[in-house]
């Protein structure tokens, strides 16, 4: 009897420790962490899809939004053909077409300011700042949109010198909050290219979208 009565003493201690161990190492894992985003740096290239003229794999990554992550190397798999920084001057102009139903827009443009013919294939980036510079937010990449846009898909445009490709960027006032309306500037990419433009003025950023650059200065 005595030494049934210790065995079961033991074992009620052995239950107890572990009872304590299991409580004690027990955790909520990493579902209350904290997401932090960062509003400072303004994301630079903006890399398109494979062009139609080679079927080298452009560098970088597409995000759906303004602007695709840097490229580690500006690669040497990139057709001679396409247009690259200090070809490319940037500038955004008024919408001749004005604006329609809380939607409105700018048309972007891209001049071929160097002495060679050169190809810009797909989409801008373009981030919208507020007056402090802070980003809010980042244009989708989309064939059309409520002002503008193209049915004829990504096609290469070919810019001889002093040539102009354009878009236009566009976005809605929502429901007239500032959350909606507060692009005061925005920062922009030529397809394929890494150096980034700041541009006064900004559409609405809410539904804020960029379409393919197509030939000519209308983004048309």
């Amino acid at each position: 009897m005595k030494v049934s009565a210790l065995l079961a003493s033991a074992a009620l201690g052995c239950a107890l420790t572990c009872a304590a161990c299991t409580s004690s190492s027990g955790g909520t894992g990493a579902a209350g962490g904290t997401l932090h985003s960062s509003s400072t740096g303004v994301s630079t290239p903006a890399v398109s899809t494979s062009p139609v003229s080679s079927g080298a794999a452009s560098s970088g990554s597409v995000s759906s939004g303004g602007a695709a992550s840097t490229s580690a190397s500006r690669s040497s798999s990139r057709p001679s053909s396409w247009c690259v920084d200090g070809e490319i001057t940037s500038a955004a102009t008024a919408n001749p077409e004005g604006a329609a139903a809380g939607h409105n827009s700018v048309v972007l443009t891209f001049t071929n300011s160097s002495t060679r013919t050169c190809v810009l294939y797909g989409y801008p980036g373009a981030d919208a700042l507020n007056s402090g510079g802070t980003v809010v937010a980042h244009a989708k990449r989309q064939l059309t949109g409520y002002i503008g846009g193209t049915y004829s898909g990504l096609t290469n445009v070919t810019l001889h010198p002093g040539q102009v490709a354009s878009t236009i960027l566009e976005g809605d006032i929502g429901d007239g909050s500032a959350a909606c309306t507060a692009g005061a500037s925005v920062v922009v990419t030529a397809p394929n290219l890494f150096h980034s433009t700041p541009l006064s003025g900004a559409p609405y950023v809410c539904d804020f979208v960029i379409h393919p650059v197509v030939a000519g200065s209308t983004g048309r």
